[in-house]
């Protein structure tokens, strides 16, 4: 009997120790869940903060590529302007010496715009009205005439081989960079001076490299253009 009770006793203490095993290996298993949850929990918070980090850097980054390429728009658009206003001032500099020319008549550019219904005879008397003047000008004056691309190819053939001419540069005009190189290619002897047709394409959201490698495809395709009219005037 006494060996009995010693058996159920260690019996009870074994039933005991394993329920307490269980009961502990049950709450290890519940903290290891809520500890695997609050990691998880942590992840994500700290992906979101990456994320929200990120975004703030890629608009700081984009407010300053758009601030440096209106830095660069506005430096081009200045150097352009000083450029054609010494030409233009270079063209008209016999004017100056004529007591009837009255100030009002100067014309500051000779540009037509590309939407105008009548730009095809504009440009012809705008060649007719240009010729008079170079035939005006002394052997040693040389002048550069900047002119939208035409409507009908090679309208300004007579300026380009005039002997005072020393070249004839288009402007892109407003057209697109592919339809203005496809005119120039199509006007012989002119060549390319395009500064809207050259930022087609440009973003504030490119990255450097895409910045740098489509401004270089750009020009590289403004230049064919150019070497294109210019080989169509030598056959």
């Amino acid at each position: 009997e006494k060996e009995e009770q010693l058996r159920l006793r260690e019996q009870q203490i074994k039933d005991a120790e394993r329920k307490k095993f269980l009961k502990d290996k049950e709450q290890r298993e519940k903290e290891e869940e809520l500890r695997k949850e609050e990691e998880k929990k942590r992840k994500i918070q700290e992906e979101r903060e990456i994320a929200l980090k990120l975004q703030d850097e890629e608009e700081e980054r984009i407010k300053e590529e758009n601030r440096r390429i209106q830095e660069w728009e506005d430096k081009f658009d200045q150097e352009q302007k000083i450029k054609e206003e010494q030409l233009i001032k270079k063209f008209y500099a016999d004017e100056l010496n004529k007591p009837d020319v009255n100030e009002t008549e100067k014309k500051s550019e000779p540009e037509i715009n590309i939407q105008s219904a009548d730009k095809a005879a504009s440009e012809t008397l705008l060649c007719d009205e240009i010729l008079p003047q170079l035939d005006r000008l002394n052997a040693d004056q040389s002048v550069i005439l900047k002119l939208t691309l035409p409507e009908v190819n090679n309208s300004y053939a007579p300026l380009i081989a005039h002997q005072n001419v020393l070249r004839v540069v288009a402007l892109s005009g407003g057209y697109t960079r592919p339809i203005a190189n496809q005119r120039l290619r199509q006007n012989a002897g002119m060549i390319a001076s395009f500064s809207r047709a050259l930022l087609d394409g440009l973003s504030a959201a490119q990255t450097d490299a895409e910045f740098n490698q489509r401004l270089s495809q750009s020009i590289q395709e403004i230049y064919d253009a150019s070497v294109a009219g210019e080989d169509a005037s030598l056959c």
